[in-house]
């Protein structure tokens, strides 16, 4: 009678253990800063949050969120705005024309994001 009991409760361990395991994803960002323009010119910001193949956001809150990245004009303030919404710088890029290349990445639950067979 005990070691049926054991092995019952060996077996719910184990099962709930699986269950309540969340699936986490990386996913990562780049930022494209240009050079300061001479003469005060605009300068375009770039965000690119992968392309085909890639995962999307179920909900469009936070991807607007990080586009909203492209309204800034400089580097710290790129980096001061990723930060506060707990993406993590992984590398920075600088090209001989002083243009910025830097990449973030953030953790999220597999339930947040479209998975990439699911749309097609």
């Amino acid at each position: 009678m005990k070691k049926r009991l054991l092995n019952t409760l060996i077996i719910l361990l184990a099962t709930i253990h699986c269950c309540f395991g969340q699936v986490k994803v990386q996913k990562y960002c780049e930022v494209f800063i240009p050079a300061p323009v001479v003469l005060g010119g605009a300068r375009k910001v770039n965000v690119d949050l992968g392309g085909l193949g890639s995962p999307d956001f179920k909900d469009s809150t936070e991807k607007n969120k990080v586009l909203a990245v492209a309204r800034l004009s400089n580097a710290v303030d790129v980096l001061n705005y990723m930060s506060k919404m707990r993406w993590t710088l992984v590398s920075i890029s600088v090209t001989n024309s002083r243009s910025k290349l830097l990449y973030f990445k953030k953790e999220f639950d597999a339930a947040e994001l479209t998975d990439v067979n699911e749309s097609k």
